[in-house]
């Protein structure tokens, strides 16, 4: 339950059945009756309904690079790309398929992997916080407190997002090993993964002056990474590409 001002905010959980997920109610007035209820549903469960003839399938992502699959058989199933476009509307992922005959399942399988080149990005300053290419970053100064932007710079020859101080980095797919290319001449680079708890679940450093890209690689063991904090203490690191990893695929069946 929350309390924001004057109102309150309760998330009950469905966590059975078609409809898995929160229904979330808002009490405006603080009166014991919500002015407005809402199904939130579970990322990745699919809802199915008519649409001029087409079979629309909803569902809220599990990762930037979702595939949808379908099989005529759960017995010996036989999962294949389903041959339609998959749209945004607002916070769903839809795809319009025929009406099947005699039927079909379907499933909602997440990205195995996403990387995207903080390189390619063109020079300049950049929103704090940054969503892009399936991640958000976040610049924060030595107190913690936001910083009014992210940057692309260039130094020595080499593009990427400098790190003023600290650089938190949360993939927004299900990630549980993320590679970092950097370029730093600090001397001192820490690297941690942090899990859905605030714990850290691995840590690297990087001494001494590096020459070129160096990659690092965290791996949150037996768990997602919730996200990344990079940690610059003398200022001088790029991070030039990421690449988020799913050890394994957790698809979803309709």
């Amino acid at each position: 339950m929350i309390q924001p001002g004057n109102s309150t905010v309760i998330l009950r959980s469905q966590e059975t059945g078609p409809n898995r997920g929160f229904v979330r109610e808002v009490d405006k007035d603080n009166d014991g009756t919500p002015e407005t209820i809402e199904l939130v549903p579970a990322r990745g469960i699919l809802r199915a309904s008519k649409d001029s003839g087409l079979l629309a399938l909803r569902w809220r992502p599990l990762s930037a690079h979702d595939t949808l699959e379908g099989t005529a058989d759960l017995r010996e199933p036989k999962w294949s790309p389903v041959n339609a476009s998959i749209t945004t509307e607002g916070a769903d992922q839809v795809a319009k398929v025929s009406a099947p005959e005699p039927h079909e399942f379907f499933r909602v399988v997440p990205g195995i992997s996403n990387c995207f080149s903080l390189a390619a990005q063109p020079l300049g300053a950049k929103p704090n916080p940054w969503e892009i290419g399936g991640f958000k970053f976040e610049a924060l100064d030595i107190a913690g407190a936001m910083l009014p932007q992210n940057a692309i710079v260039s130094r020595s020859g080499v593009i990427g997002l400098d790190v003023v101080h600290t650089a938190r980095i949360h993939p927004q797919d299900d990630c549980n090993i993320l590679h970092l290319d950097v370029r730093q001449t600090s001397g001192l680079v820490i690297f941690e993964a942090v899990g859905p708890l605030g714990a850290v679940m691995a840590r690297q450093k990087l001494t001494g002056v590096g020459t070129g890209l160096q990659r690092v690689t965290l791996r949150g063991p037996g768990g997602r990474i919730h996200y990344v904090r990079v940690i610059s203490p003398n200022a001088v690191c790029l991070i030039a590409n990421l690449c988020c990893e799913r050890t394994q695929p957790s698809p979803k069946s309709f």
